[in-house]
């Protein structure tokens, strides 16, 4: 054989032998990448999903599977979407049962949702929702104030964030319910408790409206229903006496229908005249006061993060989670800004539990 094809040979044998080994080597480091990316590479599918409402694209995928800081920087590109906006549309909309229009009439019930997608978007303190008189419009573009509202002035006086909305008030003010409806479902979603507030005191019997005793009761709270469910108001219900039945602020008092004759009701049907609403000692002027005393109260938190657990891991899962206390208290030391908690949760044990199929204790 000639002596330089006999080199070359050589050469090339010991260049395979050395690729080989090389590949060998390698292959343990590789194969361990592997197995810490593959759940990162479930969790960027299922958090697109979750975030953006559509699969990842293979660059997105691959990006987000890397390591678990690419994947952080893939959950922080998903909020940045329009399609994350557009979820967080969505899920203000299933949230508050509210969303879209109604035939012939001239509310939008989007509003409530697009300020709280627009607050979580632009990394704004959530408790937002329930202060200012600000409403965002189709083009996700701030409006001054709402149209619950006439003018600048009143609106700054009187505005609560979703609860000022018309959207908002309409739907949960109902004739014969002196608006209890309304405070409850307020409770429920901002603070996942129930209406009366019983961590605060009833009505004293000097507040109550001395206008009920005609109606056969009495002061006593115990031998009448309404006589007790005035004195459990305390009277948050009053506040929202100044706005009608398609959500406007007005400053008539005769907006609300009694329960027992077809004359219209008035402000001192639920308080005597003289006495302020309050709540835990403080005097509330209007639904303003009431959307700042919740923002601060210590259940609103907790609410919203057991929420953002829900909206991510399901209701049924997030339900058997231990260690709430934990998300909250990271959700109030970012604060309160909702693309924390969310980065939180889906970068947590929780979520990849979740992915794996893993029991969440």
């Amino acid at each position: 054989m000639d002596a330089k094809i006999f080199c070359i040979l050589i050469i090339a044998s010991l260049a395979l032998h050395g690729c080989t080994l090389k590949r060998q080597l390698q292959e343990p480091s590789t194969q361990k990448t592997l197995e810490f990316s593959e759940p990162l590479n479930q969790a960027t599918v299922l958090a697109s999903k979750i975030l953006m409402n559509r699969l990842p694209t293979s660059l997105e995928r691959s990006n987000g599977a890397a390591n678990i800081e690419k994947y952080k920087l893939a959950i922080k590109n998903f909020m940045a979407s329009e399609d994350f906006k557009m979820a967080m549309v969505r899920e203000h909309q299933d949230y508050f049962g509210l969303g879209g229009q109604t035939a012939g009439a001239d509310i939008d019930f989007d509003d409530p949702a697009r300020l709280g997608a627009y607050i979580v978007a632009n990394d704004q303190d959530y408790r937002n929702i329930l202060k200012g008189a600000k409403c965002i419009g189709p083009d996700f573009k701030e409006k001054p104030f709402c149209d619950t509202f006439s003018d600048q002035a009143t609106a700054d006086a009187n505005g609560a964030g979703v609860l000022t909305t018309r959207a908002f008030v309409s739907t949960h003010k109902r004739p014969k319910a002196f608006n209890f409806r309304i405070v409850n479902e307020a409770f429920q979603k901002f603070t996942c408790s129930t209406y009366p507030d019983l961590t605060d005191k009833k009505m004293p019997a000097p507040q109550i409206s001395s206008k009920i005793h005609p109606w056969g009761l009495t002061p006593s709270g115990t031998t009448s229903d309404c006589y007790g469910c005035h004195g459990s108001m305390n009277p948050k219900a009053f506040l929202f006496y100044s706005y009608d039945f398609t959500g406007k602020y007005s400053t008539n008092s005769s907006i609300t229908t009694r329960t027992d004759a077809n004359t219209m009701s008035v402000k001192e049907d639920v308080i005597n005249p003289g006495f302020t609403p309050n709540t835990h000692e403080r005097n509330l002027a209007s639904v303003k006061d009431l959307g700042e005393v919740m923002a601060q109260d210590p259940r609103f938190a907790p609410c919203m993060t057991q929420r953002y657990l829900n909206f991510i891991l399901g209701r049924d899962y997030a339900s058997s989670v231990m260690g709430l206390e934990k998300y909250s208290q990271a959700f109030i030391d970012s604060g309160y800004n909702v693309k924390i908690l969310i980065t939180t949760i889906l970068t947590g044990d929780l979520f990849i539990k979740r992915v794996q199929g893993v029991s969440a204790n």
